[in-house]
């Protein structure tokens, strides 16, 4: 329905808050498959190829993760995924109890069932090392699998490394198994904490319906303190998904439109990104108590900024559903960091680079390889296994 005046062509308000609720989904949509990409180049970077390489070592391929690290925070993108996730876990804004079973049935596969498979999958990729074809890519030469439980639960919940167990008496091999705060495939720690901050929405809902504004706050300042002195690395992640998810969920509950507040201070967002992507990029020149605080401050801008961008992108026309494939985003997402460390490793072994320039090379190539190699396995699962694809990336 369109209405004229004044000579000019508005769009009523019905057809217009169809057309901005269409707009907002498809910036969800393009923020989701872009924000997956980057994280394919940001894990690139931050793998070193072989135990022999050293990024110290060389200063251009040093420069150019810097430089990822400062624009491409890995914490920055994890929390714009948060906050879609609150945001969309609310949307309805009709809640009972009944509504809140469903929602957690639905949750059980999006993400209980994919987590697991993946989880599951990396696990076999592990036990595979020990085949003898596998030997040249190995640190250690002999190295098995120890199948003993706790190893293998660790694998679902925060990965021990000592499921790859190398031969009795080998030197040095304690400096890479320690407890991480990730799952054997790391990138799905989003997913663990997204399923525990599901679990206690209505406790959240509830705060946000009472103290709004009082409530972010205060998880806001935790998030701040909280990066200055790491009590725990898993307590700090759940932290900041709370954070994010519920300042998400916070414009749903009040039935705001995205693409309505944001782009009001579009100028400062930018600017504010800039200028703490700046401020990472040359951290080192900077006070030791201002970079942590610094990178909370991007991490909370990077939400207003990216929808931003990406939302005047897609007015523009220049992105669209179509063009950018939410499923194969989603699939390149869940499975990028089983294949970006192997990668790496079987360039550094076919490739065997010398020089600075070509270490930059290979590590852009396997961030460019990585993405190939998992859009052709998801167009070929897509051809020749499709119901199992819908259960690998949740949409059964």
């Amino acid at each position: 329905m369109v209405e004229k005046s004044d000579g000019r062509t508005k769009i009523s308000c019905v057809d217009g808050c169809l057309a901005e609720r269409e707009l907002q989904s498809r910036c969800f949509d393009n923020l989701r498959f872009l924000f997956a990409m980057v994280l394919v180049l940001f894990h690139t970077f931050a793998q070193e190829a072989s135990s022999q390489f050293s990024f110290s070592a060389y200063p251009v391929t040093a420069g150019a993760k810097r430089f990822v690290d400062a624009f491409f925070l890995g914490d920055s993108i994890v929390a714009v995924y948060f906050f879609i996730s609150g945001y969309l876990f609310f949307a309805s804004r009709i809640w009972s109890w009944t509504v809140y079973g469903r929602k957690l049935k639905n949750r059980v596969h999006t993400l209980l069932i994919p987590y697991l498979l993946w989880n599951l999958l990396a696990i076999i990729l592990v036990a595979g090392k020990s085949l003898p074809c596998f030997a040249p890519f190995l640190s250690y030469e002999g190295t098995g699998v120890d199948w003993s439980l706790a190893n293998v639960l660790s694998c679902f919940w925060e990965y021990d490394g000592r499921l790859s167990a190398p031969p009795a008496g080998t030197v040095g091999y304690e400096a890479f198994v320690k407890v991480q705060p990730y799952p054997i495939n790391t990138a799905l720690w989003f997913v663990r904490d997204l399923m525990i901050v599901v679990l206690l929405a209505p406790l959240w809902r509830a705060l946000l319906m009472r103290f709004r504004n009082l409530f972010l706050a205060v998880l806001a300042v935790a998030y701040a303190v909280m990066s200055y002195k790491v009590i725990d690395w898993h307590v700090n992640q759940l932290l900041m998904a709370t954070l994010f998810f519920s300042w998400g969920g916070s414009f749903s509950l009040r039935g705001e439109n995205l693409t309505d507040h944001f782009p009001r201070k579009f100028v400062l967002f930018a600017g504010l990104y800039l200028l703490c992507s700046l401020g990472l990029l040359f951290q080192d020149f900077l006070s030791g108590v201002i970079v942590p605080l610094l990178k909370v401050v991007h991490t909370v801008v990077t939400v207003a900024f990216s929808f931003n961008l990406v939302c005047w992108m897609t007015r523009k026309g220049w992105l669209g559903i179509a063009a950018l494939p939410v499923a194969m985003g989603c699939f390149i997402y869940m499975s990028h960091c089983l294949v970006v460390p192997r990668l790496l490793k079987v360039l550094d072994v076919v490739w065997q680079p010398q020089t600075d320039a070509l270490w930059l090379t290979l590590y852009l190539t396997a961030a460019v390889l990585s993405v190939g190699l998992l859009a052709g396995c998801f167009a070929i699962c897509k051809r020749y296994a499709a119901a199992l694809l819908r259960i690998l990336i949740g949409r059964f």
